[in-house]
């Protein structure tokens, strides 16, 4: 499925004109809920087909669980080790594996390591970088603005299930 959609990507920019690359000389960075996180394409750079994101992101932290209605994610990690939970699955990954989170099905993620972790998220269809944006435009929290985070989540189709686990015990 993930690489069907890569090449209607491919397909959408060659047809749109899109270039195949991005220069990463002025990316734009956002805080969200703690996790720098730097849009390496945005959504309206592929037509509105994906975004990508990187996210650097501290040891023992993590979004709430939550499931997105629209959109499906690709994680692919750069650096650190992560616990992705997804449904029922329960996954340790590390630099170079990949993850697949389709939408509709519960999910979050933790680094599990030491020092910063990185993921580049791969996000189809394109859009919810706004969610992104406007969350670290106003600088949200959890769990201090969980209404409010709440509101905008429910625009983007996005759902909260509940708080991150818990930081592993060493």
């Amino acid at each position: 499925m993930f690489w069907s959609k890569l090449m209607i990507f491919i397909m959408a920019a060659a047809t749109l004109g899109l270039p195949h690359a991005s220069s990463a000389a002025e990316p734009e960075k956002l805080n969200v809920l703690g996790t720098e996180m730097i849009l390496k394409i945005d959504s309206h750079k592929t037509g509105g087909v994906m975004s990508v994101v990187e996210s650097v992101v501290q040891p023992g932290s993590g979004p709430p669980k939550h499931v997105h209605t629209r959109e499906d994610e690709l994680f692919y990690v750069l650096q650190g080790t992560f616990k992705i939970w997804r449904g029922d699955d329960i996954l340790e990954v590390g630099e170079g594996a990949v993850a697949f989170l389709p939408r509709d099905v519960p999910h979050t993620y933790q680094n599990i390591g030491e020092s910063p972790g990185r993921l580049l998220a791969i996000i189809t269809p394109g859009g919810f970088d706004g969610f992104f944006r406007e969350v670290s435009s106003k600088n949200l929290s959890a769990p201090r603005d969980m209404e409010e985070l709440t509101k905008i989540a429910g625009q983007f189709g996005l759902q909260f299930l509940g708080p991150p686990p818990a930081k592993p015990a060493n």
